[in-house]
Formats: C-alpha cells, sequence, structure tokens
C-alpha cells in the first residue's frame, strides 16, 4: 500500500494523486492542515513538505518526503504507463519543465489563497479587489502562454502525456476551484483541461473538497 500525505491545494499533491491514478495504484491519503503541519507529517518529515510519499511494502516504510523523488520513484518501481520519457536528455527536459512550472506558478498560488481562501477562512477582511485584479492578470498570461502551445499541441513536453501536464493540470485545477478562471478566454486551454477532467485519474481530484470552502458549480463537470 502506497501512503500519500497531501494538502488540499498544493499542486504537487494534487499531480501525485494523478500519477498514482495513472499508474492504477491503490493507495491511502493522510490530509494535511490548509496551513501548519501535524504530528503525522512531521513524524515522516521535518521540514512539513507536501507530498510525502510512503511505500510500505518495504519493511517499516520507504519514506519519499520530495516530491520529484517520489515520482522517480513511481517511475521506477511502476514504468508503465510511463510519465518520463525513455531517453536521458528527454527526461532530463521533464524534469527542468516540471521544476519551472512549479516553481513560477508558486507566487501566483500563495497570491490567491491569501485573498480567496486564507481571508474566508479566517473571516478577518475581504479580498482586496486590487489584489484580486493582479491575480487574474498573471493568471491570463499563465493560460495564454497554455493556450497557445496547446493550439499547436495535445501536450505540454513531447508528443505524449507526461509528469508536465499532470503539474499543469494540478495548477489548473486550484485556480477552477478558487473560480478565478474566465475560460471564455481560453478556448485551447479549456479543451487541455476538458481531457484530463474526462480521465479516470483526475476523478479524485474533482471530488476532493475544502468543506468549509466549496467550489464553483461548474468546477467537477466535464462539460462546463
Amino acid at each position: 500500500m502506497i501512503i500519500l500525505h497531501t494538502r488540499t491545494f498544493d499542486p504537487l499533491s494534487r499531480a501525485m494523486k494523478i500519477a498514482l491514478g495513472e499508474k492504477h495504484v491503490n493507495f491511502h491519503t493522510i490530509e494535511v492542515p490548509l496551513s501548519g503541519v501535524s504530528p503525522e507529517l512531521l513524524a515522516v518529515d521535518k521540514r512539513g513538505r507536501t507530498p510525502v510519499l510512503i511505500d510500505d511494502l518495504w519493511g517499516n516504510g520507504a519514506i519519499i518526503p520530495d516530491a520529484m523523488a517520489g515520482f522517480e520513484y513511481l517511475e521506477d518501481i511502476i514504468p508503465t504507463p510511463p510519465l518520463f520519457p525513455s531517453g536521458p536528455l528527454e527526461r532530463a527536459k521533464i524534469r527542468v519543465k516540471a521544476h519551472e512550472f512549479d516553481s513560477d506558478f508558486k507566487p501566483l498560488l500563495d497570491l490567491a489563497l491569501a485573498e480567496k481562501v486564507d481571508k474566508y477562512l479566517n473571516r478577518n477582511s475581504y479580498p482586496d479587489t486590487g489584489i484580486l485584479r493582479q491575480i487574474r492578470d498573471k493568471i491570463r498570461d499563465y493560460l495564454g502562454a497554455i493556450d497557445a502551445h496547446t493550439a499547436k499541441s495535445q501536450w505540454l513536453s513531447g508528443e505524449r502525456l507526461s509528469l508536465v501536464d499532470l503539474i499543469v493540470a494540478s495548477q489548473i485545477s486550484i485556480l477552477d476551484y478558487l473560480d478565478l478562471i474566465d475560460w471564455s478566454r481560453f478556448e485551447n486551454a479549456k479543451n487541455y483541461y476538458q481531457n484530463f477532467k474526462q480521465r479516470p485519474s483526475f476523478a479524485i481530484i474533482l471530488g476532493e473538497r475544502l468543506l468549509s470552502f466549496p467550489p464553483p458549480s461548474h468546477y467537477a463537470l466535464i462539460d462546463f
């Protein structure tokens, strides 16, 4: 059994769940508080990172507290279907793109969560309209690039589904949960994301809810 420590709005946690689904692996999820850490998480990673992948088939458990190492571990033990290409240079390019998408997205995600989620849950202030406008401008740039690429290619890196696509689809799903995307502006990106929403591996993502902060009504719909 694979055990996965995750956070609701962590795109790498979501991408790990999709990766496990793509590889048809049964797994158990331990949800970490939205902010802060839990004793269970600190017991397996003193830095409090997510996702943490634990493979308990290996005696006391193989504990992998780094997302990229976790993705590569899965690829090694379950190589089919692949999420990395076969050549060393091609695999290196996937690692670079995955890291770039993750690091470039983090400032936007942190800003969006602070305005849309933290203020709502803490009931201490209303979202700042100026900051929301700034967030939507950044989202237009982000999705505009994806829209332009998916107008020419089905996938974001190479000719088949890869880890890069899992990370990007996870990022989009969070922005969509927060109701921050004007889908009328991004037809190609919308089609790309709709195709992901139809994949069985994506069902667990669409079913997740933060009970005190529900998504918009279109969130789980394939045709939206």
